[in-house]
């Protein structure tokens, strides 16, 4: 077994060979390891109980960007997990280290692969995942399981033109996935990221999963085209405030982007404003934007566009993932 070894939680997580590290042919692995002992965050019950439902998640899940599971074990103490595993890295680290690599092509290909997996989890599955996100708060020692989206290939073989072959992330990390009910899809249990988490989950409310799922696809998105999360204090706030309080009241706007749209005619903008186009032609805050015209041509604007359907405060207003798909920026 590879000594390489990162710690969560609840559990860690060891690269891994199934035989022995000298035989190069076999896959290697991703064993992650769940103490079931009670810690000072939650009880031995819980833990269990969210280790089981994860098993029976992977157990019956079947999707080409989603990880696999290859083995489980079961001991008196912790149960481990077999799962394949993804050389590429992270897609935070990508994104920070690489950032030239993310062409539009690029990011489109990674999140419509990302949104195909959560749409096969809803749709299919009735799985809603609760924790989607782009890193973990652990150094990155190796590519693992305690973040979300891993790449299946190295940032060398992901330069335009790249010719890599589908999928080319792993959605992983199905810790907080559960099962919902079609017919009754609230749920109460507060979990996530804070900077992923919707407004009804800051506010304590009970929401729908496949909501608070495309909430998270959104700051994901919008993370990729910015380069900082959409809640992070203002760069140019004195007082900044908390980022629950942000979250709460859908308040983000666009930076880096928007600074490229400021070319833009005062003529094109009172135009875009007596044509009411409200958060389809504005810089996004809530639902109504704050007067900024960003549209009018541009290779993000249709990610831009897709972000706001999703970064929308309302629950019931915010986009879906068949909303997403049939956007036509994925189209294209």
């Amino acid at each position: 077994m590879n000594g390489n070894t990162v710690k969560g939680t609840f559990s860690k997580v060891v690269l891994a060979s199934p035989l022995d590290d000298e035989d190069t042919s076999l896959e290697l692995l991703a064993i992650k390891v769940v103490n079931l002992d009670a810690t000072d965050d939650a009880p031995a019950e819980r833990i269990t109980s969210s280790a089981k439902r994860e098993l029976e998640i992977l157990k019956r899940i079947s999707h080409p960007c989603i990880t696999r599971l290859i083995a489980y074990k079961e001991l008196s103490d912790k149960c481990l997990f077999g799962l394949h595993y993804s050389p590429g890295g992270d897609l935070f680290d990508f994104a920070s280290r690489q950032r030239p690599l993310l062409t539009p092509v690029l990011v489109k290909a990674i999140f419509r692969e990302l949104v195909l997996a959560v749409q096969y989890l809803h749709e299919t599955m009735h799985v809603v995942h609760r924790d989607l996100k782009l890193e973990s708060p652990l150094v990155h020692l190796i590519p693992l399981l305690i973040v979300d989206i891993l790449l299946n290939y190295p940032a060398s073989e992901l330069v335009f033109p790249f010719k890599c072959t589908p999928p080319i992330i792993a959605l992983t990390d199905l810790g907080l996935s559960r099962p919902y009910d079609p017919s009754s899809p609230l749920l109460t249990t507060r979990c996530g990221s804070t900077d992923y988490a919707a407004p009804e989950i800051m506010l304590g409310q009970p929401y729908d999963g496949r909501a608070t799922d495309s909430w998270a696809l959104g700051v994901i998105l919008y993370c990729l085209l910015e380069s900082r999360l959409p809640f992070d204090p203002p760069p140019e706030a004195r007082r900044p405030g908390r980022i629950a309080h942000r979250i709460a009241m859908g308040q983000w706007k666009w930076y880096r982007l928007a600074r490229e749209r400021r070319t833009k005619s005062v003529t094109e903008q009172e135009i875009a404003r007596d044509l009411n186009v409200g958060s389809k032609g504005f810089v996004g805050k809530g639902d109504e934007g704050d007067g900024q015209f960003i549209r009018g041509g541009g290779v993000w604007e249709g990610g831009m566009e897709i972000v706001e359907g999703l970064l929308r405060r309302k629950a019931d207003s915010r986009w879906g993932v068949r909303d997403i798909l049939n956007s036509s920026w994925l189209q294209a």
